[in-house]
């Protein structure tokens, strides 16, 4: 991808965003783009913000580092069509003391279980410059040296766009790629533009005028592992539901494979009658779980955090619909064998149920 993708265009500047640009062109230290969750949205909204600050700021060193793995078939087609491996980082890499500045960009909290405990800190807020996110669960302030963007839109690249729009930014022709990335991402988060508002149709026609459907169709239907298919073959032969709830055990996972949970939850949700989806796995000596929601009297938030613990999470989208998941780590080690594998994943499953499906 080209670094310089961006050029600046005159025209005026209000309100919020004479803000954003201030805090831009003030920024006299390298900063690390914080992305928790790998998704298009994420993605897009990081390299977009990363192009911002290259063109615009004091200091136009920016690094890009995420959470979690790029196991998901779509994301490792992204990061290998790309080469975003060049740019984008593990969070393992991130060393905050010889870092400056911090922003978030899909994520608006520092009490974030997907973040490594030893960064989660009050110094590390004191970081925080600039913060992205299309979620309410904000727990950053906006301060005289910072800018914290929460909105309720279906994308956070939807508010990059905006802005690179507001302090009169423009993409050239040569950055289709940024362009591609862009419209993935709220096309991606809205559900085909399905769950979008008007700011995320404006925000995607805006961006996508010169890219090509083809290309964007390259992207959206991506290839789907052979795993994935086995292992929903599984889950749907082990599943437990009850009224609304569903819980699906998709068996031994390995740890490359672990995205095949999310996208084994997104089929279920769609099911009849069903508003509450837990889906899991044993990645290895770890219990992988990921979870939908279409009950919106029941925030998945709360939910997963009752059922599994402080490393649970989840988010709200615009439309309602709840997406998130959960990491356990038992100490199985002396139950655990060949023999008993299975049996110990009955039990997890019968457990799961019980904490599930109980209204």
């Amino acid at each position: 991808m080209e670094e310089k993708v961006i050029t600046p265009k005159k025209s005026s500047r209000n309100g919020h965003a004479e803000k954003f640009l201030q805090v831009v062109e003030a920024l006299d230290k390298p900063i690390a783009i914080l992305v928790t969750q790998v998704d298009p949205d994420a993605i897009g909204a990081a390299l977009g913000l990363m192009s911002i600050i290259k063109s615009r700021g004091a200091v136009g060193n920016a690094k890009i580092y995420y959470c979690g793995s790029i196991g998901h078939p779509q994301n490792l087609c992204i990061f290998n069509r790309y080469n975003l491996k060049q740019i984008c980082k593990p969070i393992s890499e991130y060393r905050p003391e010889g870092e400056g500045y911090v922003a978030f960009v899909d994520s608006s909290c520092l009490n974030d279980a997907r973040l490594p405990p030893d960064i989660q800190s009050e110094a590390l807020r004191q970081k925080v410059r600039i913060v992205f996110d299309h979620h309410r669960e904000e727990d950053i302030t906006e301060t005289e040296e910072s800018f914290v963007c929460v909105e309720d839109v279906g994308s956070t690249c939807t508010l990059i766009v905006e802005y690179m729009q507001k302090i009169g930014l423009v993409l050239e022709e040569e950055a289709y790629d940024m362009a591609l990335l862009l419209a993935l991402g709220i096309y991606t988060d809205t559900k085909s533009l399905i769950s979008g508002g008007k700011r995320d149709r404006e925000a995607y026609g805006l961006i996508t005028k010169n890219v090509t459907p083809q290309d964007l169709t390259q992207l959206i239907r991506y290839p789907l592992p052979e795993s994935h298919f086995r292992n929903l073959t599984y889950a749907l032969n082990h599943v437990v539901r009850s009224g609304s709830r569903l819980v699906a055990c998709a068996g031994d996972i390995k740890p490359e494979n672990g995205d095949d949970l999310s996208t084994i939850a997104d089929s279920l949700i769609r099911m009849e009658g069903v508003s509450i989806v837990v889906v899991w796995g044993m990645v290895e000596s770890s219990i992988r779980i990921s979870a939908r929601s279409m009950d919106t009297s029941t925030p998945l938030d709360e939910f997963l955090r009752k059922c599994f613990g402080d490393k649970s999470g989840a988010k709200l989208a615009p439309d309602g619909h709840g997406e998130g998941g959960a990491l356990i780590t038992p100490d199985l080690s002396f139950l655990m064998s060949e023999k008993t594998r299975e049996k110990i994943r009955d039990v997890i499953q019968a457990r799961f149920a019980e904490m599930v499906l109980s209204e």
